[in-house]
């Protein structure tokens, strides 16, 4: 599906495409992070992933988005340079045999979850760039996971005693409740450039199993646009005034932390 360069998109060079101004910098030195306690469960066995994501350090854990819960340890992150989702520490987990090992670039990985399905390969999927990409599965796939549990959940950190805080960037993070999606839905590739860009993701009613959440986000799903023009933690998705995340040691303004230097896109 091309190479990952997503600059900026126009409405009129493709459908449903949108600009993106900025994303937000997590340092783990000041112990950034998002954090959400759901009021109530969603769906523990099919849910989608979506996030624009940057590494600005190697050999460390980057935690995409983990329930806190020091006995299931069950979390997306990327470990060993390789995009993951693990139930038991070290010894039960899926992730990605390719590496991303380009800390000059962004990424869009999506994960979608889908418990329900027979045969195991199609039980968990991973996209980087809009691709499809080969796995290692160690250890048995749980029927439900932690994720959409009233349990706390936190990007860019585990727990309070291994928090593993990212040192990098995310943004346009949606979380989709009930559905386990493709990356066509959140991004696309531009015929003119070859290159993997963002759009926002629509509901269409050709979702099969589509019947929760305002505008198919789910009990649970958000979107978090992380670009500067709203608040940080503020979900954007059909669900506004529900669903918004805390930032925690982002200082009092809460205002986007843009990186310094060149970047490929947004600036």
């Amino acid at each position: 599906m091309g190479i990952a360069i997503p600059q900026v998109v126009t409405e009129d060079r493709a459908g449903g495409a949108q600009i993106i101004d900025g994303g937000l910098r997590f340092d783990s030195s000041k112990s950034h992070y998002l954090s959400r306690t759901p009021a109530s469960a969603g769906n523990t066995k099919t849910f989608t992933v979506s996030t624009w994501f940057k590494r600005l350090k190697t050999g460390t854990t980057a935690f995409i988005l983990s329930p806190v819960d020091a006995a299931n340890q069950h979390r997306i992150t990327i470990e060993a340079d390789k995009f993951s989702i693990v139930w038991a520490q070290g010894t039960q987990y899926s992730q990605t045999n390719a590496v991303l090992r380009d800390f000059s670039s962004w990424y869009h990985l999506v994960i979608a979850v889908d418990t329900t399905q027979s045969v195991t390969e199609d039980k968990i999927k991973f996209y980087i760039n809009g691709r499809l990409m080969e796995k290692t599965t160690t250890g048995t796939i749980p029927s439900t996971f932690d994720f959409n549990t009233t349990k706390q959940h936190r990007i860019s950190s585990f727990n309070d005693t291994n928090n593993y805080y990212h040192d990098g960037q995310f943004a346009q993070y949606y979380l989709i409740d009930g559905q386990a999606l493709d990356p066509s839905y959140f991004g696309f590739t531009d015929p003119l450039t070859n290159t993997w860009r963002p759009k926002k993701y629509v509901r269409t009613s050709t979702i099969t199993g589509d019947t929760g959440g305002a505008v198919g986000f789910g009990t649970n799903g958000f979107y978090l646009p992380l670009d500067g023009n709203t608040p940080i933690g503020q979900n954007r998705s059909g669900n506004v005034g529900i669903n918004t995340w805390t930032p925690v040691n982002f200082g009092g303004s809460n205002t986007i932390e843009k990186a310094t230097g060149a970047l490929p896109w947004w600036w």
